[in-house]
């Protein structure tokens, strides 16, 4: 909830603040709208603020770069970072070369991973296939004992490629109590839709306006940081005469 903690605020001398007005919705409102969200209007002359729920996704731009553990090993991702760092200097700061060092090892993984992923689920979709033929064709005939085989590896291969996308579910969820089963439950993808809707910021509060829109809140954002780092002393005092000990050339 946003645009405040309370939806009602009484008009007694004593003020009680409380959070008694909410939307009710079930879990699969919450599976096609993760990033729904609840604003607190001004109450006006009410004791009661009116509650807005939105479900627009406003885009903050791209997701920051996150690296996987089940990419640890991978033969190509293995060379490009060989590759890249063997790439030497020709002279730049050695923190800008470095900082150019792993911008490109980030841009050859993206890539890869992209490429990877467009393989896999065409790998997948293929492998779907060959098994509803199968299944279907026990449905008028016996199967030969290869086709029983060819089932069962290309099923023991989906589980294979199932596991490392849970892996990287459970690691992009921060998750760590999963047991091996619990990744197919709907509380399992609940509980990643919640970390979804936590980590997110839908909006924030300037000079008594909300800030929803992604342009503005980042040039506010940038401009309150600017403000902390500015130097409060416009005349910095000069030393004159003074001969300090320094140390000798």
């Amino acid at each position: 909830m946003t645009g405040g903690k309370f939806t009602f605020v009484s008009d007694n001398l004593e003020v009680k603040m409380s959070k008694i007005d909410r939307f009710l919705v079930n879990a699969e409102f919450m599976h096609l709208w993760p990033l729904a969200n609840l604003e607190v209007q001004n109450s006006g002359l009410s004791d009661h603020c009116p509650l807005a729920l939105s479900c627009i996704s406003h885009d903050f731009g791209p997701i920051p770069f996150k690296f996987f553990n089940s990419w640890v090993g991978e033969e190509r991702l293995v060379k490009i970072v060989e590759s890249i760092s063997a790439v030497p200097n020709d002279g730049e700061l050695s923190d800008i070369f470095l900082a150019n060092t792993l911008r490109n090892i980030k841009k050859e993984i993206k890539k890869l991973r992209q490429e990877v992923t467009v393989a896999e689920n065409k790998e997948v979709k293929g492998m779907l296939d060959i098994i509803g033929k199968i299944e279907k064709k026990t449905e008028s005939m016996p199967l030969t004992q290869i086709e029983k085989r060819t089932r069962v590896d290309l099923r023991v291969q989906l589980k294979k490629l199932e596991a490392i996308k849970v892996k990287n579910l459970q690691q992009k969820a921060r998750v760590n109590w999963i047991r091996f089963g619990d990744e197919n439950s709907s509380f399992f993808h609940r509980l990643i839709n919640v970390n979804i809707v936590n980590n997110r910021i839908n909006g924030l509060r300037f000079r008594d306006s909300w800030i929803s829109d992604p342009i503005e809140l980042k040039m506010e954002v940038r401009n309150w940081f600017k403000k902390q780092f500015l130097e409060p002393i416009r005349r910095r005092p000069k030393f004159a005469n003074i001969r300090l000990p320094r140390l000798s050339e």
